[in-house]
């Protein structure tokens, strides 16, 4: 059981990182600098592992606990047991978080590309 436990984790642990290096890389491209897209950056990953949404708004709470801080830590991501709806069938949090993940940083990649390109050739 701790097994499977610490291998959850690192999934969702190696996603998340996914995720957040290719939004670095969208910020960066963004604002054209690496420093204030790692601020914006570490600046969500305190914000949201400080802040908490009552359980009370359902929905917001909901989208705010499949934050990388909130579904990394041992009471969230194994313990948070609401389903979320995808595609006719549901999923709990650590299953549906790596997923949401990896489609942002598809996302986030892609934003990037256009993002270079507009740069790329503009810049010249």
């Amino acid at each position: 059981m701790h097994r499977q436990a610490v291998l959850l984790l690192f999934g969702i642990s190696m996603a998340a990182a996914v995720m957040l290096s290719c939004t670095g890389l969208f910020l960066s491209g963004c604002f054209r600098s690496i420093i204030s897209a790692m601020g914006i950056l570490i600046g969500f990953l305190f914000i949201s592992s400080v802040l908490n949404i009552p359980g009370q708004f359902r929905v917001l709470s909901q989208i705010w606990s499949h934050c990388p801080a909130k579904l990394i830590s041992v009471t969230g991501g194994l313990m948070d047991h609401r389903p979320v709806p995808f595609f006719g069938t549901y999923l709990t949090s650590y299953q549906a978080g790596p997923f949401i993940y990896l489609i942002l940083s598809l996302l986030s990649v892609l934003g990037g590309y256009f993002v270079w390109r507009r740069w790329q050739a503009g810049g010249r």
